[in-house]
């Protein structure tokens, strides 16, 4: 009887583990903090569907997919209910026009900023802003101009 009593106690407590391993399935997404990328949009990059079962890896997924895209500063993604995912997310301003000083020859300008990943009418983000300022650098550089400067001036409108 011992025997019995502890089984049923086990097959128990081992279905509440699985149960709690099964992924939510998501019935409602709500998107929240977007003004020029569109809800739709923004569940597209996520890659999740209603009615897909996600858990926690799938969560952390969402998370770099909406990163990857370059289009948000802030991303957070949170399961409520166990059936609605809320994406809120902030999104990088837009570059109005850039504007170089103090070269004069357009060919050389074009050879400077040849591989800059930042343009009008993009997103701005700080960190490949400060990778086309190496990129630029580096092309003075060999170009024979190694010293030359390169000072950014970010003008919030």
């Amino acid at each position: 009887m011992k025997f019995i009593i502890k089984y049923l106690f086990l097959l128990v407590f081992f279905n509440s583990l699985i149960c709690n391993l099964f992924a939510n399935e998501i019935k409602i997404i709500e998107v929240s903090g977007n003004n020029r990328v569109s809800s739709s949009s923004v569940i597209m990059f996520s890659t999740v569907k209603i009615g897909q079962n996600l858990n926690e890896n799938d969560l952390n997924n969402v998370l770099k997919n909406l990163y990857n895209t370059n289009f948000f500063e802030d991303v957070s993604v949170e399961l409520l209910k166990g059936e609605i995912l809320k994406i809120s997310v902030k999104e990088f301003p837009i570059i109005q026009n850039i504007s170089f000083n103090g070269v004069k020859s357009d060919n050389l300008l074009s050879k400077i900023i040849d591989g800059s990943s930042l343009k009008a009418r993009s997103s701005f983000n700080k960190i490949v802003l400060n990778n086309d300022k190496i990129k630029m650098t580096e092309n003075l550089k060999n170009l024979g101009y190694f010293f030359s400067n390169i000072e950014v001036y970010v003008e919030n409108l």
